[in-house]
């Protein structure tokens, strides 16, 4: 049963470190079993924590970075993707990211757009109410200058007789 344990912790670690748990090397191994030793810390010092205990949070920091430290390097050591096929046109498969993101940059510009031409629609509606009010205000203006004026001097001469009744106020 021990055995048991081991070979899954040593196949979980494997994991982790992006190797296969068959074809292990002596250092592989090591490296196996260092990361099992980190996360049986980790998993330890993480349940104190839980419960309670006296957790010792130094222990725990180191355990955590030196782990995430293996991680790491085993992601840098996978393999990079093949290279692409020169012939390959993203712009006709559906499943590509790139389409994908090509169709929601459209859907977002078409969409910016659409609201763009809804405001210039409702600003042109308020302009040609405003150019109403202002036209009825024109006339109004116009229909009040166009009133006939009152004669001031009626009887009188007009000027003439304004500038004397002036002078003998004076």
């Amino acid at each position: 049963m021990p055995n048991d344990d081991l070979a899954c912790a040593h196949a979980e670690s494997a994991a982790l470190l992006n190797l296969d748990p068959d074809k292990l090397s002596p250092a592989d191994a090591l490296k196996c079993d260092l990361v099992s030793a980190l996360r049986l810390v980790v998993d330890d010092e993480l349940a104190r924590a839980t419960s309670g205990n006296g957790a010792d949070l130094g222990k725990l920091i180191v355990a955590v970075e030196h782990l995430t430290g293996f991680m790491r390097d085993a992601k840098s050591a996978e393999p990079e993707d093949e290279e692409e096929d020169p012939n390959y046109d993203w712009t006709k498969d559906p499943d590509s990211p790139k389409y994908k993101l090509k169709a929601y940059l459209d859907l977002s510009i078409e969409a910016a757009r659409e609201d763009e031409r809804y405001n210039a629609a409702k600003e042109i509606d308020q302009l040609k109410a405003r150019i109403a009010e202002q036209a009825s205000e024109i006339e109004d203006l116009r229909a009040a200058c166009a009133k006939p004026v009152k004669a001031r001097h009626a009887a009188g001469g007009g000027l003439l007789a304004w500038w004397r009744r002036r002078q003998k106020i004076a």
